[in-house]
């Protein structure tokens, strides 16, 4: 029997994963006609100098392959005539002083730039439906390039004059009580905590508190992106704070957030009431266990341990049968809107250290604390 190949379809070409096919692949995905666009108006009046897009194209090169100075991608453009092929240069490579003032011209398209994230992460929903369910916040430091003793010939600091000084946790650090500090800016992101891609971020001085910025980066991300509206959010005890919890629970956003250690002034327990990890406490002042969530109101049912509680009296011994119906809306921060003794609020946290695994990524392979820009 024969077989007729020419109505054959033909393969379908696959996207590089390595070398410089993919670096290829991925700036080809790139919708970046609008920078470009303004990139050209801005010179038109200036000499004819290298394609915008050729130079927009090498600096997108320098982070991802991970080169941090100028002079390093000038070395890589002349060595491979490949990537000067992908990058659109003809032969002759910029010098360093060319690429230096082009990339601080970026950052006058910085809300170009910007769009151009917003809409890459745009097509990762349409490609995985359940992206931006589950996110997790956090922030991590990054040194500046400058030095902050730096000073001029009168004694004033030269260095870097936006940069702050900020602690940071650290490994290197094995007591307690002793800080590593940081100076330099501190980033507030909120990324997706199944795929491990960012979604959103904020940039601030490494003084600056992580709880308020929650908020503000919420805020930020969902406006950037109107189809996030994830069901969790997670997030250490950093960001407990009823204010969090309460703004989180309007947005319906359900809070994974591990609560801080009580008050001193209050003793042991959470308002005299709850323990540590916010489960109430019943007559007996044993923990109570919980039992189920109302799906109509949304309170939960908590209930004396099994057995009862012993409690001591003048008659002799007997138990307690206590049960409680706790309103996430009156304690949002300490109740909660998921019970911190379910499974699923427990395997929810787990995924907190998605972000972790992030920050630790981009710090290696995508130059965040290798930069050589000040301010």
């Amino acid at each position: 029997m024969s077989h007729d190949h020419s109505k054959a379809a033909p393969p379908v070409p696959q996207a590089a994963k390595s070398g410089y096919g993919f670096v290829a692949s991925i700036l080809d995905g790139i919708d970046d006609v609008e920078l470009i666009d303004a990139l050209q108006r801005a010179r038109m009046n200036g000499r004819p100098g290298y394609p915008c897009r050729s130079m927009w194209r090498a600096w997108l090169c320098k982070y991802i392959l991970s080169i941090r100075y100028n002079v390093d991608l000038i070395e890589r453009l002349r060595r491979s005539p490949k990537l000067r092929r992908i990058c659109g240069f003809d032969g002759v490579v910029p010098s360093e002083s060319t690429f230096s003032r082009f990339f601080s011209r970026l950052t006058d398209y910085q809300d170009l730039v910007d769009k151009i994230l917003a809409t890459i992460t745009d097509r990762l929903r349409e490609k995985l439906p359940d992206f931006g369910m589950i996110v997790a916040a956090d922030s991590t430091v990054f040194e500046t390039y400058g030095n902050p003793d730096r000073k001029t010939a009168k004694g004033k600091p030269c260095g870097d004059m936006d940069a702050r000084w900020g602690h940071k946790n650290s490994v290197r650090v094995r007591d307690k009580d002793e800080i590593e500090w940081c100076f330099g800016y501190r980033m507030h992101a909120v990324a997706d905590a199944l795929y491990d891609i960012p979604i959103g971020f904020i940039l601030t001085t490494a003084n600056t508190n992580d709880s308020p910025l929650l908020r503000d980066v919420v805020r930020k991300t969902q406006g950037a992106h109107r189809w996030l509206k994830p069901r969790f959010l997670v997030a250490d005890k950093g960001y407990d704070s009823t204010n969090n919890h309460t703004f989180l629970m309007g947005r319906n956003i359900t809070p994974v957030i591990h609560i801080k250690k009580p008050d001193q002034r209050q003793g042991p327990r959470h308002q005299g009431i709850y323990t540590p990890q916010g489960s109430p406490t019943c007559v007996g002042t044993q923990e109570m266990d919980y039992v189920r969530t109302d799906p109509s109101s949304g309170q939960h049912l908590f209930r004396c341990p099994e057995g009862g509680c012993a409690l001591k009296s003048k008659r002799g011994v007997h138990y307690c049968t206590d049960e409680v119906w706790e309103d996430p809306a009156n304690q949002p921060r300490i109740v909660g809107k998921l019970p911190r003794a379910t499974r699923l609020w427990k395997k929810l946290y787990k995924m907190r250290w998605s972000i972790e695994r992030i920050f630790g990524g981009v710090k290696r392979s995508r130059n965040l604390d290798q930069h050589c820009f000040r301010g």
